[in-house]
């Protein structure tokens, strides 16, 4: 089942799927710097194996890659075998990749021959950092922690880590999805804690996970660059036709009442980007000073002209 599974990912057009792996490394290498240059000195880290590979790093001195990957391929089979359904290729692929990178960069070869090793500071016998300032290397190892699992997400990649047992969770307690994460993840960091004895790293562990989903969230749903226009005039026919002339952006109407006059009114709903706004709203007024708009940010658009389906 899982060859028979892999194997027709390989049906994806071979740009495409090269593209994604080309992602998902790129997003592998970013978290990885995150870890290892800032989250690991400080044994902090947002939940997930990477907390539970520090752990072994620290207690018995496997490198923080290899204990992802050593705890990631079980997960990855229970997976399998519990949910019924592979991650695909590409999470195997992404699963390595952050391993090798977190190692690589680790390493003390790594801090001897490149161009940065001036700038390393050693934090403890056993990592050095781009920093002393523990906030400071929270922040941002939780920020390149978040955009590179956010980058992966975007190239249909996943890391595999807690993924597999929010879903096990879901599946057998109905537990929604954010609230898995939140539950496995807050256990792993209070775990660590417990471990290094240290409350403090508690504290900077839920902190880094807050960073590190905002951020991945962010950088998954993208800016918020555009916004819902909601048109209520008696000159719908002008104001459609300045949209597709002049902003080149289609719209939908709607057949509404007035809730006073009780008159049929026309409604014109559309999506236009933000930078679109201050245009459109100047051409309305010129064609009807006492039209009715009411303007919303909206989250994600998927379709023609906006974000492709996946």
């Amino acid at each position: 089942m899982v060859s028979k599974n892999i194997s027709s990912l390989f049906k994806q057009k071979p740009t495409s799927f090269a593209l994604d792996l080309l992602g998902i490394s790129l997003g592998t290498l970013i978290a990885a710097v995150g870890y290892s240059f800032f989250l690991v000195p400080f044994k902090a880290a947002p939940g997930g194996v990477g907390s539970l590979a520090q752990i072994f790093y620290y207690t018995w001195g496997l490198k923080v890659g290899t204990g992802m990957l050593l705890l990631n391929i079980p997960l990855f089979i229970i997976g399998v075998l519990v949910l019924g359904k592979t991650f695909g290729a590409k999470t195997v692929f992404a699963i390595f990749s952050l391993s090798s990178y977190t190692n690589i960069l680790s390493s003390e070869i790594m801090r001897q021959s490149s161009f940065l090793a001036s700038y390393f500071i050693q934090v403890n016998e056993m990592s050095y950092s781009f920093t002393n300032e523990r906030l400071l290397a929270v922040i941002a190892g939780s920020m390149l922690l978040g955009a590179g699992l956010g980058i992966v997400f975007r190239f249909n990649g996943s890391c595999g880590s807690t993924d597999i047992p929010a879903l096990i969770l879901r599946k057998y307690f109905g537990l929604s999805i954010g609230s898995g994460y939140l539950l496995i993840d807050t256990f792993i960091i209070i775990i660590a804690g417990v471990v290094f004895k240290n409350f403090d790293l508690i504290l900077l562990g839920l902190f880094a996970l807050f960073i590190t989903s905002r951020t991945a969230d962010q950088v998954i749903k993208g800016r918020t660059v555009t916004r819902s226009m909601l048109i209520i005039s008696d000159q719908v026919d002008d104001i459609k036709s300045i949209l597709h002339d002049k902003i080149r952006r289609g719209c939908t109407i709607l057949n509404g009442e007035g809730g006073h006059t009780g008159k049929d009114r026309r409604v014109l709903y559309t999506i236009v980007n933000q930078h679109d706004v201050i245009q459109i709203k100047r051409l309305i007024k010129n064609i009807d000073p006492h039209a009715f708009m009411v303007i919303n940010p909206v989250q994600e658009v998927i379709g023609e002209g906006f974000q492709a389906i996946n």
